[in-house]
């Protein structure tokens, strides 16, 4: 049988002073969602992989069942408002929502992505208390059917440097001319989770001119089906390689209504959505990166209680028992800091709004001790189980790609860490002077 510690248990690993009130209802639910992980999604983690050969089709069907078990369980609803058809209550929070996060993760980081996708294409328009924009782009989620959605962020011309809060959105070049009632779109993206794949829309991070700074980012719903935009070839990645979709994405000409733009008719300043969205991806992506170490936790368990070192097995052995010390010291460490954060997050009235320095520079810093740690954990568990580790079977190489490719978002590691030290000293750098195309 696989191994098994009461330590793992939902109501044992998840602190209740973070949790919404009632906590009681919270454990009830990730707790079915447990269930839900193991019974459905668990069995088909290599298929998610698309197999041995990563054959996409493989892959799609997997996706489309673990997806719907995702659905069925009423999950993504939890994004609307009640009024809009959402559950409300408990649901409504960061909190409950990492916690499902890292249940999820346990069995595939990509799906998690899948999810997480919904949360951060719907965030700002939430945010920006958008009702209209979520009324009619949050339809989709009352179906039951597995839909996608894209934040359309990075750029060819440095990437996610475009989300250093020290450039104030001056290297963004997907630029929004106001056309009467329409905004027309032109530029170019390259890497967004989802694309070409979506089928709810693509939230545009977007200029009206990169010299104007923080004063010139707009926030832009492009529907999926808009003129004008088209995608490139999907680029093989080493992590998440068929569970996520990235490819170019162009946009000429693209023409939305005016009303598309997140923060249109309110007095929210795109810059700030902007903060509270890496802020966001920053505290719950520990969530499922987490979930991968505690099933990796098991794996190696239940390796090294059958394998037999010297008469006797590997587990007993000091040097793997001070090993899985500090693999489980990690793990435990992770969960406390990105639960604490979420809980602050939940609650700007005592610790700031999310764009404030405090929360961003926080964010990150619990960003960073996570991927350190559960990048320092898969390693060792790879060290010790040998050649066993690396084999397709037992799923941790597998978990070491998708960890690694999470590690790389919003910039990576050392763009986040620039972060940390934002509510410590100002420092600024040059943003260059754009001159728009004469074509």
């Amino acid at each position: 049988m696989p191994y098994y510690h009461p330590n793992f248990d939902v109501r044992k690993k998840f602190c209740e002073v973070y949790l919404p009130e009632p906590a009681e209802e919270v454990y009830d639910i990730v707790d079915r969602f447990h269930e839900v992980v193991d019974e459905v999604i668990m069995p088909l983690r290599r298929d998610l992989d698309g197999g041995f050969g990563h054959d996409q089709e493989l892959a799609d069907v997997a996706i489309a069942k673990a997806m719907q078990a995702v659905y069925d369980f009423g999950w993504p609803m939890a994004i609307l408002p009640e009024e809009l058809g959402g559950p409300g209550g408990v649901m409504d929070s960061t909190v409950t929502y990492a916690m499902l996060i890292e249940e999820l993760g346990r069995a595939d980081a990509g799906i998690a992505l899948d999810v997480s996708l919904l949360y951060w294409f719907y965030s700002p328009i939430k945010f920006a208390g958008r009702m209209d924009l979520l009324e009619k782009f949050g339809q989709p989620l009352l179906d039951g059917k597995h839909h996608r959605a894209t934040m359309s962020l990075t750029e060819p011309a440095g990437g996610t440097n475009i989300d250093d809060t020290t450039q104030h959105g001056r290297t963004i070049r997907t630029i929004a001319r106001l056309d009467g009632d329409e905004w027309v779109i032109n530029g170019q993206k390259i890497w967004p989770s989802g694309a070409s794949r979506s089928d709810i829309g693509y939230m545009t991070l977007c200029t009206t001119d990169p010299n104007l700074g923080e004063d010139g980012i707009k926030f832009i719903v492009v529907p999926a089906d808009a003129e004008g935009m088209t995608f490139g070839k999907p680029i093989d990645t080493f992590g998440m390689c068929c569970t996520d979709t990235n490819t170019e994405i162009f946009y000429d000409n693209v023409r939305v209504p005016v009303e598309y733009a997140v923060t249109w008719g309110t007095d929210v300043r795109d810059a700030h959505l902007f903060k509270e969205l890496a802020v966001e991806d920053k505290i719950t992506t520990p969530g499922y990166v987490n979930g991968c170490v505690q099933t990796c936790i098991e794996i190696l368990l239940d390796f090294s209680r059958d394998r037999l070192i010297a008469g006797k097995p590997m587990r007993e052995h000091s040097v793997f028992v001070h090993a899985l010390g500090g693999i489980l010291t990690q793990w435990t460490t992770c969960r406390a800091a990105y639960m604490e954060v979420c809980y602050q997050f939940d609650h700007p009235e005592k610790y700031g709004m999310p764009w404030e320095r405090f929360i961003y520079s926080k964010a990150a810093a619990v960003d960073q001790v996570t991927m350190m740690g559960v990048r320092q954990s898969l390693q060792t568990i790879m060290d010790l189980m040998g050649s066993y580790g690396s084999a397709p079977e037992y799923h941790v190489e597998k978990y070491m790609r998708d960890v690694k490719q999470a590690e790389l978002w919003l910039g990576g590691r050392f763009r986040t860490q620039m972060d940390v030290m934002l509510d410590y000293y100002d420092y600024e750098w040059a943003g260059p002077k754009w001159e728009p195309s004469s074509k």
